[in-house]
């Protein structure tokens, strides 16, 4: 997910471009975000394919018994179910547990035509395994790491917990209508507990909010789903009527959703709830049978305390809202994503009738800490529904083509830094009541805008990643901010050549030895320079130096996960 140089020599000589982090937004205003799964996305081997357990693939017989044959067939540790070219007509949902990955050969090739005729999803990843709520005596503050709690015999090292409170009606429920019984202890996060003394918790990542004892703030083990994906294949839903989801994950960890066309929801395409550290990339999300609102027609929608995920390089496109975080979601990443043609209205004909809607919503019920950095959409909204937004979301590098950037309903403490703001009214709208933005290095129609009060004029070129992301081969990174003229992005420029989901055509990449199959990136030549073994510069990230020498130079293949 993130690559790494790890020193400034090896940026130098590979001609990386490191991130740089000013001080424009101060350490109090965000968090340190490291989305994503660690290591990347993986790629186990093949465990057996659909077709041997009587999958026919000639979009009239329904397959669906066939898959849950397949899936059962896997070994207790998990596996790969590979669903070979052809279209696949199923009738159910299907739900897939840990470890356990649904692999195309290609969005082009594999295609699954999914005829469910209720509310259930396509593909399930979820599971139910929570344990009782603790009560959190002391150490709920921003940037902590022990939290004290009543009783701290449930709780194990590496067990994934959950923290949450009660909604604080003072600062939420700006309007009636957005006290609802589905909104509940909105406020959460999900976290690592790396080690227990007594009733002391020691967490992995810091608290991201200052919880209120008033509020009375409780905590709880969680037992996830853990990383199961979907990926390289074509998905749709074809009963219009169907009031559900494409893929649903919920209390999962670790789990993806890669090279993926989705065309056709109903609700969202991806939905999640209590989810952590999970990745959507590399994919096209476009169409649904309806955009009311009410959930309808939305691309990737992470809700109830979903925390650390990372959204990447996708295309959305004719959809209501593409990106949305609501019920809490914190410390997640949207990056470099494209979007086209929101609309709104029900059904499929008729559309943006008076008003279009947002591409970016942030809606309601506090989802704080959010970073969304170099996407190209059409409008962005924070507290576009149901009540203010927490502190600390942050807007960097992002080009709005249409409309605007609006901040709503006394959603307070935003950061929006180097952005593009194009053809809109009004740039960029903090309302009435809205405090503390922090607005800097944004170009609004063709003026830069800086804050006087803040005299730092480097804008960031991200704060997730720390050198150029593979994905972006030979196309300068950053490609899109408020300095650069006709900013664009991999996930434009794959939209405009017709090849909408990443990978499409590729060769396999190369597959080493307890790693796993990486992309090149590209070569690079060291004149003068011997060969060595590979080095690995960053295994979290993905990151490898294969050498190969030729004559009195070393080349050097850099390859990313």
């Amino acid at each position: 997910m993130r690559l790494s140089c790890v020193v400034a020599m090896t940026l130098s000589i590979l001609g990386c471009t490191q991130a740089v982090r000013s001080e424009i937004i101060p350490a109090s205003r965000r968090i340190t975000w490291t989305p994503g799964i660690p290591g990347g996305i993986p790629e186990p081997p093949v465990t057996l394919s659909v077709k041997d357990y009587g999958a026919v693939a000639d979009s009239v017989t329904d397959d669906y018994g066939a898959f849950r044959r397949a899936i059962a067939a896997l070994p207790a540790a998990g596996g790969v179910v590979l669903i070979p070219a052809g279209t696949y007509r199923i009738d159910s949902s299907i739900v897939i547990g840990s470890s356990v990955v649904l692999r195309g050969e290609g969005s082009q090739r594999t295609r699954l035509r999914f005829g469910i005729t209720d509310a259930s999803p396509c593909v399930s990843i979820i599971t139910y395994g929570r344990g009782d709520w603790v009560n959190v005596v002391s150490g709920y503050t921003k940037g902590s790491t022990q939290l004290q709690v009543a009783d701290g015999s449930s709780f194990t090292a590496g067990t994934f917990a959950e923290i949450q409170q009660a909604n604080d009606s003072a600062v939420m429920y700006t309007d009636s209508a957005w006290k609802q019984s589905w909104s509940e202890n909105s406020v959460g996060q999900v976290l690592i507990v790396q080690s227990v003394a007594g009733n002391t918790l020691i967490l992995v990542e810091p608290l991201y909010l200052d919880y209120k004892a008033s509020l009375n703030p409780q905590i709880r083990t969680q037992r996830f789903v853990e990383r199961a994906g979907v990926e390289r294949l074509f998905i749709t839903r074809t009963v219009s009527t169907a009031d559900g989801a494409t893929i649903a994950v919920k209390n999962a960890a670790y789990c993806w959703v890669h090279e993926v066309e989705s065309d056709h929801t109903r609700k969202a395409h991806v939905t999640c709830e209590t989810v952590y550290g999970s990745v959507f990339r590399d994919s096209y999300f476009h169409h649904s049978y309806d955009y009311g609102g009410d959930g309808h027609g939305y691309g990737v929608t992470l809700g109830l305390h979903t925390t650390g995920c990372l959204t990447e390089n996708n295309i959305f496109r004719h959809l209501r809202h593409a990106m949305m975080v609501q019920l809490g979601a914190c410390g997640n990443v949207f990056g470099y994503n494209y979007s086209l043609e929101n609309v709104q209205g029900t059904g499929e004909t008729n559309l943006n009738q008076g008003w279009t809607p947002c591409d970016i919503s942030l809606h309601g019920h506090y989802p704080n800490y959010n970073l969304f950095e170099g996407n190209i959409v059409q409008e962005i909204d924070v507290a576009d529904y149901w009540g203010p937004c927490g502190p600390g979301n942050t807007f960097l590098r992002n080009v709005v083509e249409s409309e605007g950037l609006d901040v709503l309903d006394q959603t307070h403490k935003q950061n929006i830094v180097g952005n593009v703001i194009g053809r809109g009214t009004y740039g960029i709208l903090t309302e009435a009541g809205v405090d503390s933005t922090l607005a800097h290095g944004n170009l609004v129609r063709g003026a830069l805008q800086w804050d006087p009060a803040i005299a730092d004029h480097v804008v960031p070129v991200s704060y997730y990643l720390t050198a150029k992301p593979g994905f972006y081969g030979d196309m300068a990174w950053p490609s899109t901010g408020s300095e650069i003229t006709s900013g664009t992005n991999p996930a434009r420029e794959r939209y405009l050549s017709g090849q909408y989901v990443a990978g499409v055509g590729r060769s396999r990449a190369p597959s080493l030895p307890g790693i796993g199959r990486m992309a090149p990136a590209a070569w690079y030549t060291l004149s003068g320079r011997s060969a060595a073994q590979p080095d690995l510069l960053d295994r979290r990230a993905g990151g490898l130096l294969l050498n190969r020498r030729t004559g009195a130079s070393t080349r050097v293949l850099l390859l990313v996960r």
